[in-house]
């Protein structure tokens, strides 16, 4: 697990990024474009959403996925370490029946069960990734 000074540099290095961490991870240049394609493909495939699914997403950031697949289901819960990121996510297409939660992956506690967990580009944060597999293998 992260300490609490890794965790506070993250919160602050994404909240300085949110607004721009869209358009210039994903869509800034041919490459970004093309992995951006890539991983939306193969995500769709990979989660195969049913209209009766209830999904969460781990480390939302400013709505990428959360905008394509939350209006597939019916439950959709993302998290996010960045409070300025979920201001983004909130107000884009798509996300309104979404229930945002402001935490750490490491933080997230819910007694809800999961039809469907997915993460894109977390796991180079998480410190123990075994032990954070496992404490989502919960759900």
């Amino acid at each position: 697990m992260r300490n609490k000074q890794e965790r506070e540099d993250l919160r602050i290095l994404f909240n300085n990024d949110a607004g721009y961490y869209d358009n210039y991870r994903l869509r800034n240049s041919f490459v970004a474009r093309s992995d951006f394609k890539n991983t939306k493909k193969r995500l769709l495939s990979f989660l195969n959403c049913q209209k009766t699914d209830s999904i969460l997403e781990v480390e939302c950031g400013e709505g990428t996925w959360t905008e394509l697949i939350a209006p597939l289901c019916t439950k959709y819960d993302a998290v996010d370490i960045s409070g300025e990121m979920l201001r983004i996510d909130k107000k884009r297409k798509g996300c309104e029946k979404a229930n945002f939660f402001y935490t750490t992956f490491e933080s997230f506690n819910t007694n809800e069960q999961y039809d469907k967990i997915f993460m894109v580009r977390v796991f180079e944060y998480m410190k123990d990734k075994n032990e954070m597999l496992k404490k989502y293998a919960d759900y």
